[in-house]
């Protein structure tokens, strides 16, 4: 029998163009009763990238990983203004449960086969691959854990997405945690046109905000400090230890506005996270004995998924989706580019001039380029990141480009095979 990948503890995913093919807002506006949605939508799209663009232009191009990450949380302004110019539009006023199901069936799903198979592999009562785990232990489950964390407008209409997924169990979609921002329904059970604020003033909006669902979610073993004061996270120290629950959510309350409500300290406040009344069944340990952790798994393909990507302590390999075609996850690679962030692909994805010329996108193991030294970037013990903008050099974990699921367990199985910079 051949090696198996190694068991995934945590799955964590990105919704837009991670698990889906393209950026689903456009969709979602779609559910909208207005007859002119079309345009508004568009409108709002326009006046999102002008204020993006001068929000960009205003500000010096960073020069290191903490200027990067420090950036991308001062897109908070912009997206405060945003969203605050949709609730103004009514775009969203007024949408019925069926309505925002229909259109969440519209969606297409990133290899929805693939997709359905893993979560279930993962979501699965015999989520373990060593020899001494016995199908007789009934009692005993090694059930992983997966979660969407995603700057989507609307949680609810993420789940209508899992519901439809062809192949995935009900019984397996349902445990899918999904932590975005939503839309709010009145008593009618319409959509008011408002969307939540899980942080109280703001709701999950950036990089930043992203990293701190993390906290809630994934204990930080170990992380790599940063000191940009937008970015005071639990997720940028280390708590000292590994004698507890990696995976153990902070038991904070939260309102039915979905505003972290403080009851026991800081950094249970900054999480947003809801408490989980099932006691730590996360899959950060095999419970059959065989001592078997698991590993904590991100997968994203934008600028709000950097940060969690590359910095996040209680992330054990992280995975940039996509690669099917030339749009996909390009913010994210020219931040990692700019910064020299290791992005490692399965073959060698040569530049956009040299694809221009004619001579492709991509070359298999025996392209003569392998032998030029890239293959030098392969295997993760040797490979260092640049510094964390402190000059002390520290290292930041390689992150891998997949195309899809089943490559995501590949490389996870055989991480050897991923060699080569994508660009």
């Amino acid at each position: 029998m051949g090696e198996q990948a190694p068991r995934i503890a945590h799955l964590v995913l990105d919704f837009d163009q991670t698990l889906t093919i393209d950026d689903t807002l456009a969709t979602l506006a779609s559910a909208s009763p207005l007859p002119d949605a079309a345009a508004i939508f568009t409108h709002l799209t326009n006046a999102y990238l002008d204020d993006y663009n001068a929000h960009t232009a205003s500000h010096p191009t960073p020069t290191n990983v903490q200027e990067e990450v420090t950036f991308l949380a001062s897109l908070r302004t912009v997206e405060q203004r945003s969203i605050e110019r949709v609730e103004a539009s009514g775009l969203f006023k007024g949408i019925k449960p069926q309505e925002l199901a229909a259109a969440a069936r519209r969606v297409a799903v990133r290899r929805p086969v693939e997709l359905a198979a893993l979560l279930s592999q993962v979501l699965s009562e015999d989520n373990c691959n060593c020899s001494t785990h016995s199908p007789n232990m009934s009692k005993k489950t090694t059930t992983g854990r997966v979660s969407i964390v995603s700057v989507n407008w609307s949680e609810t209409f993420i789940r209508e997405v899992l519901l439809a997924l062809p192949g995935l169990d009900t019984r397996h979609s349902s445990r899918v945690e999904i932590y975005a921002n939503n839309l709010l329904v009145g008593a009618d059970g319409a959509t008011t046109g408002k969307l939540d604020r899980r942080f109280g003033t703001h709701g999950l909006w950036t990089a930043a905000d992203k990293m701190r669902i993390l906290d809630g979610i994934l204990a930080a073993s170990t992380s790599f400090p940063l000191s940009a004061p937008s970015l005071s996270s639990p997720s940028y120290s280390s708590p000292g230890g590994n004698n507890y629950c990696r995976n153990k959510v902070a038991p904070a309350a939260v309102d039915t506005a979905g505003t972290g409500v403080d009851e026991l300290d800081a950094k249970e406040r900054t999480t947003g996270v809801p408490p989980r009344d099932d006691g730590c069944e996360c899959g950060c340990e095999c419970v059959c004995g065989c001592g078997e952790r698991g590993l904590n798994v991100y997968v994203g393909d934008s600028a709000t998924d950097f940060a969690a990507l590359l910095l996040h302590g209680g992330v054990d390999r992280a995975f940039v989706m996509g690669g099917d075609s030339r749009r996909d996850n390009r913010s994210l690679l020219a931040i990692c580019r700019r910064q020299g962030v290791a992005v490692l692909s399965r073959v060698l994805v040569r530049d956009d001039r040299e694809e221009e010329g004619g001579r492709g996108g991509a070359a298999d193991a025996a392209d003569p380029l392998c032998e030029t030294g890239l293959q030098q970037l392969a295997g993760e013990g040797d490979r260092r990141n640049p510094d964390n903008g402190d000059g002390d050099g520290a290292p930041f974990r390689p992150l891998y480009r997949v195309a899809g699921w089943s490559e995501l367990l590949e490389c996870l199985q055989h991480p050897d095979r991923w060699k080569y910079p994508a660009t």
